[in-house]
């Protein structure tokens, strides 16, 4: 070391070309370029690490190339290789503008060592853009506007005397900020530290930045963020967050990413795929040749192939070679079923939220294998269409047949009247319930029978009582056909059919009647059956097989012989309904009670003849 080396220390932290730069200012050099042609070097060489130049810079000073190894930045294509361990790339550097911390400046010129009035010096994390503010100081670094003349490129000492001038009428105001974690872990690495994040250090360094900052970006701006619309404060917000985010590995950075196409999903319900990842797929792909990221893709990959429905053939940062997720639609269109039908299985089975009614179906995922099971078991149901086809009967005995009981649904949610994709059938249980009915053969012959359909038609009534006579032994007539399916294959007597269906008739009067007898209104029928005043009872329809509400003649009978209703009382006193209810008040005889707007009267208290 000689009295050059003497004159300003070489700093920690410093780059080699603010040390030349220094020290060629305080030998009274205007430029540094003098300084190198000098003593045998370029200094444009010795700035951008070329080794030649470093060992006649080291020569110089008389101390050894590997010294000054520290502060060399050399280029090496896009990249800049910093002391000889880290990489960045040239995009993420500012090296062309002088960028520095005012008090660091001051304090350096205050407490550093070597010639007064050149001790302040460059540092190497001040030319890196992730580096936004000084952590000593608590301030933002400082970009001066002013582009130097080529000749003096680098020229730290140069630039900084062109800053000061410059800056004597308006000096660069100290603004406060914090210092980010990425920063922090950008300083640490850069000074050999390897605590802050293992993980991360197995990647280049412009790697682990790109990654934090994108992802960071990704979280607070969402996954399209506009890079441009951001400011250093801002980058620094988002940086922080995205080193948070993953600086704990795989799994930090897993959980990010699902919980990033979580976001995405609900904020754009109709929207799936590779979109849900925006701005760092895009950076991936851009990257797709470049090993130095491949663990990170592997990573977004295998997110991607479990929360995303990729088929083989598909390409996600990589061919697809395997399916791990299948969403509703792209099973039921693989499988060919209803894809109504399979979600609502998968619902009624638990495997999904009934919420998953509310989004589309290609939203919907589930396990591939087990959405597989479904969709082939469903494969074997049939819905009401074709289970009516399979039975060989109409939809409406179908229909019947379910709501008695003899047919039980695979699933059992909706209404059969209101939601007909809903409802769907195994076929071993269609099988089963023909086989059950088909027990009942008394006879091996078919002569003279039909199908249970036809005797249901031609007896007025339906398919279901035609059946249960069958099962209870009431219709012994009974053969198989065995050249036919379904229902199809078992044969009756009609004639058997009529006799063990038929019913007396009941003799009582339906709601329509009752209005054509009083004679009023059908809504007002009704009234009077809900408030009471008319008792009803269930009896057969005939040859139908089922009940209705009617009312006996005896009920019919007490009730007219109680009460009138204001139109019969009109019609048998001859007098129009207003007149006779004006006559009415005034002789002070009130209604017995007003069923649907209708007045009733108790016929104690009505003389007809009186008011003609």
């Amino acid at each position: 070391m000689n009295r050059l080396a003497e004159l300003l220390p070489f700093n920690a932290g410093e780059t080699v070309a603010s040390h030349c730069s220094r020290l060629a200012a305080a030998s009274g050099y205007e430029r540094a370029y003098s300084f190198g042609t000098d003593h045998g070097f370029r200094f444009f060489s010795l700035a951008v690490g070329n080794q030649k130049a470093i060992e006649a810079y080291a020569d110089v000073l008389q101390v050894h190339a590997s010294d000054l190894t520290p502060g060399v930045m050399k280029p090496s294509g896009n990249f800049l290789l910093i002391g000889g361990e880290q990489e960045i790339e040239m995009s993420m550097l500012e090296r062309s503008r002088l960028r520095y911390c005012p008090r660091c400046l001051e304090d350096d010129e205050r407490f550093g060592e070597g010639r007064r009035g050149h001790r302040a010096f460059g540092r190497l994390t001040w030319q890196i853009k992730s580096v936004r503010s000084c952590r000593r100081h608590g301030i933002r670094l400082f970009t001066s506007p002013l582009r130097p003349d080529p000749m003096f490129l680098h020229d730290f000492a140069a630039e900084l005397q062109a800053e000061l001038v410059r800056t004597k009428s308006a000096p660069p105001a100290a603004e406060k900020m914090k210092t980010d974690n990425l920063q922090l872990y950008t300083e640490a690495r850069l000074a050999g530290d390897k605590t802050m994040s293992p993980w991360l250090d197995t990647f280049p360094l412009y790697v682990a930045l790109k990654i934090c900052e994108t992802i960071g970006a990704c979280e607070r701006h969402g996954i399209d963020f506009r890079a441009a619309a951001l400011d250093e404060r801002e980058w620094s917000t988002c940086a922080g967050m995205g080193f948070d985010l993953v600086h704990g590995g795989p799994a930090s950075l897993e959980e990010s990413l699902r919980s990033q196409m979580v976001r995405f999903q609900d904020a754009y319900p109709r929207s799936l795929g590779r979109s849900g990842l925006g701005s760092l797929y895009r950076q991936l792909t851009f990257h797709s040749l470049e090993q130095e990221y491949r663990p990170i893709r592997e990573i977004i990959r295998n997110v991607g192939l479990e929360t995303l429905p990729l088929a083989p053939g598909d390409y996600f940062l990589g061919p697809v070679t395997e399916r791990r997720v299948h969403s509703v639609s792209s099973a039921a269109q693989q499988f060919k079923v209803n894809t109504r039908m399979l979600l609502n299985q998968l619902i009624n089975a638990g495997a999904v939220p009934v919420s998953a009614r509310s989004t589309t179906p290609e939203r919907v995922l589930l396990d591939a294998k087990l959405m597989e099971s479904h969709a082939r078991e469903l494969k074997r149901k049939l819905n009401v269409r074709s289970a009516s086809a399979y039975l060989g009967i109409d939809e409406t005995s179908f229909r019947a047949l379910v709501k008695h009981g003899h047919i039980i649904s695979a699933s059992s949610m909706g209404s059969l009247d209101t939601a007909r994709l809903d409802w769907t059938f195994d076929q071993r249980v269609l099988d089963e319930v023909v086989a059950k009915v088909a027990s009942a053969a008394s006879c091996s012959h078919t002569n003279g029978l039909c199908s249970i359909q036809e005797a249901a038609r031609a007896g007025a009534t339906n398919l279901v009582v035609v059946i249960e006579k069958i099962l209870d032994g009431a219709i012994k007539t009974v053969g198989i056909d065995t050249n036919e399916n379904g229902f199809g294959r078992i044969k009756v007597d009609p004639n058997e059919v009529k006799r063990c269906t038929a019913v007396q008739p009941h003799g009582c009067y339906t709601f329509a009647e009752v209005s054509r007898l009083i004679p009023i209104d059908g809504r007002v029928v009704s009234a009077l059956v809900a408030e009471g005043r008319l008792p009803t009872v269930q009896r057969p329809v005939l040859r139908r097989g089922s009940n209705h509400t009617v009312i006996e003649p005896e009920a019919l009978h007490e009730f007219t012989r109680q009460y009138v209703a204001l139109p019969r009382l009109s019609e048998d006193a001859g007098i129009a309904r207003p007149t006779l209810m004006g006559k009415l008040d005034h002789a002070g005889v009130a209604p017995a009670f007003i069923a649907a707007g209708t007045r009733f009267y108790r016929r104690s208290d009505v003389d007809p003849v009186r008011f003609r």
